[in-house]
């Protein structure tokens, strides 16, 4: 056996490593149960929140689509990062959009592209590409439930803003066309 001031794996003595690989089954399940316990029923009030948050954007009937750029989750990136390659990650992003013939909170995955134009060092680019249908919220995996909470706050205000600059379109677009019918 390994003495315990041998070092072994990231530095840690033997006895340590061999301390936190054992598990006592008779005491992990009871506990894990009474945290799944927790975790559901947290898990149902945010679904909750979620589900209110989204009736009452439905019922205001706004009728505009919009995703929030900022990813849910963070992505391991797939290739390399010299100046002649380029590199992708697929992230979830947050949206309001018609899915499945009616309007829901949403998110949906995009395929960021990133690399240097001509291998010019100082011209880096993203591209970004749809990867996939847009699914409901609320049938999406708990951690992107999580995550799109978190987020909530900043996606309204920014959804607010969007209707804000929508309707000062739509009165400069009309407008014009008036002024156009009159001269």
């Amino acid at each position: 056996m390994t003495s315990p001031r041998s070092r072994g794996p990231s530095g840690l003595t033997a006895r340590k490593v061999e301390a936190m690989t054992e598990v006592d089954l008779e005491t992990i399940f009871p506990a894990l149960e009474a945290q799944a316990a927790q975790l559901n029923e947290a898990s149902d009030h945010a679904n909750r929140v979620l589900g209110a948050i989204e009736k009452r954007l439905v019922d205001l009937n706004i009728g505009l689509e919009i995703w929030y750029p900022e990813p849910l989750d963070r992505a391991v990136s797939e290739g390399d990062l010299g100046p002649n390659e380029t590199s992708s990650r697929v992230v979830q992003v947050l949206g309001f959009a018609r899915v499945d013939g009616k309007w829901s909170l949403a998110v949906k995955p995009i395929r960021l592209v990133s690399g240097f134009f001509q291998g010019d060092m100082n011209c880096p680019f993203q591209n970004e590409y749809a990867a996939g249908p847009q699914t409901p919220l609320l049938k999406s995996s708990r951690g992107l439930r999580i995550a799109a909470l978190s987020a909530m706050p900043a996606f309204l205000v920014q959804l607010k803003k969007h209707v804000g600059s929508t309707i000062h379109d739509l009165n400069v677009a009309t407008s014009k066309l008036q002024m156009e019918r009159t001269t």
